[in-house]
């Protein structure tokens, strides 16, 4: 299988996006000094809060 320029880009855009958003998580986890800040993140948690 043959890999495109465009196909590599996407892959490694995708790759940057994430990593992005998985920093802000951590961003807004220690400015906000809560582990749980969303609902979503850990239901079971959030419960019991």
């Amino acid at each position: 299988m043959r890999f495109s320029t465009q196909m590599m880009y996407q892959q490694n855009m995708r790759g940057i996006t994430n990593s992005q958003a998985e920093w802000m998580k951590y961003g807004e986890q220690m400015s906000t000094g809560k582990r749980v800040v969303n609902p979503s993140d850990d239901p079971i948690a959030a419960s019991q809060a």
